[in-house]
């Protein structure tokens, strides 16, 4: 059946058998039943099919007119994403790291050898911290049998980066100088001022190709000119060019010795190493960050990157643009805010900013993400 040529109720038939499909199991991932975020961003890319053909979104009811009735699905819609809601599980909890968490792995990284998975963790954490990066997008990820790391799927949307590493490469990094030209990476720590991140993958299904620039910030101390985003990303494209310098493999690689093979993060040993780092500045069991020492884990990289943003009295709107929110869900965090942030590094993040034009909201432009909700991720 195509789009093109069905009604109104037809098209959201259409959707109401494929939400079906899913929920009785014949649509799955590798055996396993997809969760309603899926479900409900799957169900996105299928109306998407009747939006760019300038059609209405079969998603919601219409009247004799064409005017959107409410902001509600259709009822057959509804009534399933809502029985599927009873049963998700419950987004987990995360910790914010604070600045001696990041300091302790500053600390650490400093008697490692350049190369080593420690150095590597640390400019992962750091670059997370400014660009709220989901774990994907600097570790490994899942992976199919024989392949190093997750890889971007076909997508209904596009396939312009499909079979690329879903986590950062070296394209995704570019420099510029202070005139906004660009520069290669090896002229980048003499002439870089910023630094122009990309993002090619949603795990959402939105096609949320973006980037986002960072100001250089120079600094007198040792550890916060560690948290200057261009001179993390030097570093990070100094280690994955002395292993890799492969352009279709994630940067944040490591290598064990000179001799062993490249070897690529895994979001367990980014948690373990933020648990141990916490575990050595608060011994005593009966601290709070050791009582809850399993919400340490590297969704807290997201988490702190928000706080310090809030610490620097940024404006909501700014904070869901610059770390990709696609709803309020981050505000959860602030509730309890248990990370001080000093006043040095909030203004190191302030400084590091740099004032784009944010887009403009469209009432006819779905979300990014069709979720209210934050999983944890």
């Amino acid at each position: 059946m195509s789009f093109s040529h069905t009604t109104q109720s037809d098209a959201a038939s259409l959707l109401a058998a494929f939400a079906i499909a899913v929920s009785t199991g014949e649509f799955s991932v590798s055996g396993k039943a997809v969760g309603l975020k899926s479900v409900k961003n799957h169900v996105l890319a299928a109306a998407s099919f009747a939006t760019n053909a300038s059609r209405k979104d079969p998603r919601y009811r219409y009247d004799q007119f064409g005017n959107k009735i409410g902001n509600g699905y259709v009822p057959a819609l509804t009534l399933f994403y809502n029985s599927m809601n009873k049963w998700q599980k419950k987004s987990s909890k995360a910790l914010p790291l604070n600045p001696l968490i990041i300091s302790h792995l500053v600390s650490i990284a400093a008697l490692s050898k350049p190369f080593s998975e420690t150095c590597c963790i640390r400019d992962a954490v750091i670059l997370g911290c400014f660009t709220g990066s989901r774990c994907g997008e600097y570790c490994a990820g899942k992976r199919h049998t024989g392949d190093e790391f997750g890889k971007v799927p076909a997508n209904v949307l596009t396939n312009e980066f499909e079979g690329w590493p879903i986590a950062f490469v070296a394209s995704d990094i570019t420099f510029l100088t202070d005139s906004l030209h660009v520069i290669p990476y090896p002229l980048a720590h003499s002439h870089a001022s910023m630094v122009r991140i990309r993002f090619r993958y949603d795990k959402g299904g939105g096609c949320n190709f973006s980037e986002r620039t960072f100001h250089k910030v120079p600094s007198t101390s040792d550890f916060l000119s560690f948290l200057c985003p261009v001179a993390t990303c030097i570093r990070i494209l100094f280690r994955w060019s002395s292993i890799s310098n492969d352009p279709l493999v994630p940067v944040f690689c490591w290598r064990p010795t000179p001799k062993s093979h490249r070897r690529f993060l895994a979001d367990v040993k980014v948690t373990a190493a933020l648990r141990k780092a916490t575990i050595a500045l608060y011994p005593d069991d009966s601290h709070f960050y050791r009582i809850n020492i399993a919400d340490v884990r590297t969704h807290s990289i997201r988490v702190y990157a928000c706080l310090a943003l809030c610490a620097a009295n940024l404006d909501d709107h700014v904070i869901e643009y610059k770390l990709r929110w696609a709803s309020k869900a981050w505000k959860v965090y602030l509730r309890e805010n248990w990370s001080q942030i000093s006043d040095q590094t909030v203004a190191v993040f302030n400084a590091a900013f740099v004032t784009e034009q944010l887009p403009s909201v469209d009432s006819h432009t779905p979300p990014l993400l069709d979720e209210d909700v934050d999983d944890g991720n």
